[in-house]
């Protein structure tokens, strides 16, 4: 293997961590239940169905001049005119006050009269990158590197062997601390025939797609999207149906949005706030969608890494009580859904004791009146000190929305059910959170201990059970032992998280919302966490540093999206009739799914295979009972969800509970 390509590779997986780094190195369902359109010719009536009629003809109109709650406000074209882009509309209040920060995003917005909003400028959340990737990256650059060009892998260099702390970190913020607080805004980016058709009488308005990026909860914004060009090029437009409008969106990270543990708690502090602000911007999507074409009751999910595991949480919010929530959205797509759960307070609890102690206040109340700069580079501190391979904050558990794990909630059928699923993961998704001294079984139980230090003893027999191979001196044997350690971190924080709803779906008694489909993503050079975002987003370099993607695989791997966020089923008429491979629903008796691309071939061979084709679920019967197992969350031991208060702040409405 050629290190240059693999370096390139790494650096990209990085980057989806950390956006600002610089280092070179089926389920059985009938669609309509969900009122989606099928393919071919639509019929389209002259009835408005429902739809609010939209105003074209006028000046504002051409100028893409739309209203909403803030007031009027602009969209431009792209530079071949192909669609049209509203940046910055805000969907709530800044965060920034005393009154407003941690809590729920409040979103009356002041009307500006006599103002048309160009939405200039960059809207990104405070945020930070931890140490370790830069560490990663020096790392993964060493772990693709050849023996005097040949294919024999040069050993490690030593000081891999050594475990590596944040005071082995070199931090390269020169004081100067990304993001504000004013930054709940997203972006909407509609096909320019969708936005001319907006007033016209349809049966089906266009489907609309809402991206959550990813980052670790820690970093990213809505503006790691620079074009919406190949995914609106994938539409089908082989019927009469509208193509799909694109929605990306801000949510608090961090500190400012991912706080937990029972001293937060019971000073009425509010967990999860940055899913409860990507809640309100799928809100605004559902109230406002009408305005540029779009249909409220073809909304979809789309997110990657973080923005996948927030999915998952959506899902499960209030235990899938419809009465209690009732979802925007149809159908949701799941790229490598990451976070490490923890349902322990306590680590929760010294986390937020740091905050206080760095911020020299006592308690919630105080932390609210301090200066946004102080906050920014407290935030940045604590992140950036994460252990290696962690992020410090992310989705917490314990309170009404969030009763506990995704996992578990799943696990007893307490989730949104009547939802289609597309979802899956990359090939090597864990090695870049693998540290790189961990080598063999009893440092990898070490390991998980001091994540999760009331594990029972049945997660180290598991973590056993595994199969590691021997780190001994010679380059491939390293190598092999550290992708092996992966394989832990890999079912722990993200590809278990795609089996759970799939085994789920696939176990359960309901007859109706049962659409899954699973994929694997293996594309050279190398299939790290990430790297299926330059496919989804070609030719758009979404991974600066990947290479190009291979055309044809991107092309088709845009069409599988493009078509489940329009009709729930990634599949054309034309493959059927054609027999290309047909991507079909993931089953008790049909347990397949779609692979684009195989990068390992034997034993840390390397293959430049770009096909995409359907095989048997990546994960075989063993593997998908370790999933089991973790599902259960043995590594929290004897935690539970505490009873305690809790304050529901719903639009300054303040109400205390008892949970």
């Amino acid at each position: 293997m050629k290190a240059i390509v693999f370096s390139l590779a790494v650096y990209s997986a990085l980057v989806l961590c950390a956006p600002d780094i610089n280092i070179h190195v089926d389920l059985d369902i009938k669609t309509e239940t969900l009122s989606q359109p099928r393919r071919g010719k639509s019929n389209v009536k002259e009835t408005n169905d429902g739809h609010e009629q939209a105003h074209t003809g006028d000046k504002e109109s051409e100028n893409y001049i739309l209203e909403f709650g803030h007031g009027k406000h602009q969209g431009f074209p792209s530079d071949d005119g192909s669609y049209i882009k509203w940046s910055n509309i805000p969907y709530a209040i800044p965060p920034h006050f005393e009154e407003t920060r941690w809590f729920r995003p409040l979103t009356w917005l002041e009307y500006e009269e006599g103002v048309i909003h160009n939405g200039t400028g960059i809207k990104k959340c405070p945020q930070a990158q931890p140490g370790w990737v830069y560490k990663a990256a020096e790392f993964l650059g060493d772990f693709a590197t050849t023996q005097d060009g040949s294919k024999n892998l040069k050993p490690l260099p030593a000081k891999w062997d050594t475990p590596i702390t944040p005071n082995d970190y070199v931090d390269p913020s020169n004081g100067s601390y990304a993001g504000s607080e004013d930054c709940l805004y997203l972006d909407v980016y509609v096909p320019i025939d969708v936005y001319q058709d907006r007033g016209k009488r349809q049966i089906f308005h266009a489907a609309t797609t809402v991206w959550i990026h990813g980052g670790g909860f820690v970093a990213g914004s809505k503006d790691d999207i620079k074009s919406a060009d190949g995914l609106f090029k994938a539409s089908n437009k082989t019927d009469d149906l509208p193509g799909f409008i694109l929605v990306s969106i801000n949510y608090r990270l961090g500190m400012f949005g991912w706080m937990g543990g029972m001293k937060y708690l019971n000073e009425y502090g509010t967990v999860n706030l940055g899913l409860e602000d990507q809640r309100a911007a799928i809100e605004w999507v559902s109230n406002n969608i009408w305005q540029f074409g779009g249909d409220k009751n073809r909304v979809s999910l789309m997110g990657e890494s973080a923005g996948a595991s927030s999915i998952l949480h959506h899902l499960t919010y209030e235990q899938g009580n419809p009465r209690a929530d009732n979802p925007r959205y149809k159908n949701v797509i799941m790229q490598s859904p990451a976070f490490f759960p923890q349902p322990d307070t306590e680590p929760l609890d010294k986390v937020y004791n740091d905050v206080l102690s760095r911020a020299n206040v006592k308690d919630l109340e105080a932390l609210g009146g301090v200066s946004n700069e102080t906050l920014k580079k407290i935030n940045y501190e604590i992140i950036f000190r994460s252990p290696y391979g962690q992020f410090t904050f992310g989705p917490t558990i314990n309170s009404s929305a969030t009763p506990d794990l995704p996992g578990k909630l799943i696990k007893q059928g307490k989730y949104h059910k009547n939802i289609a699923v597309l979802s899956g993961y990359t090939k090597l998704d864990g090695l870049l959170f693998t540290p790189p001294w961990i080598r063999n079984e009893q440092a990898m139980v070490d390991y998980v201990s001091s994540i999760y230090p009331k594990s029972a003893k049945a997660v180290n027999d598991t973590i056993k059970s595994y199969t590691f191979v021997k780190g001994d001196k010679d380059g491939l044997s390293q190598r092999l032992a550290i992708m092996s350690v992966s394989n832990v971190l890999d079912d722990l924080a993200i590809q278990c998280n795609v089996n759970y709803l799939a085994e789920q779906q696939v176990n359960s008694d309901q007859t109706y919302g049962k659409i899954a489909y699973m994929y694997q993503f293996g594309a050279p050079p190398a299939p790290l966490h990430g790297a299926d975002l330059d496919y989804l987003f070609y030719p758009e370099d979404a991974m600066p540093g990947m290479g190009p993607a291979n055309p044809e695989l991107a092309e088709r791997f845009q069409k599988y999206w493009a078509n489940f966020i329009r009709y729930l089923d990634p599949n054309d008429e034309e493959d059927v009739e054609k027999e290309k491979p047909v991507w079909t629903t993931y089953t008790k008796d049909n347990r397949k799914a779609m692979v684009f691309g195989h990068f390992l071939d034997g034993v840390l061979g390397y293959k430049n295979d770009y096909n995409f084709k359907l095989e048997s679920d990546p994960l075989n019967a063993n593997q998908r009972q370790r999933c089991s197992f973790w599902q259960d969350a043995p590594y929290a031991g004897g935690v539970s969800v505490k009873s305690r208060k809790f304050v529901d702040q719903t639009q300054g409405h303040v109400e205390i509970y008892e949970l």
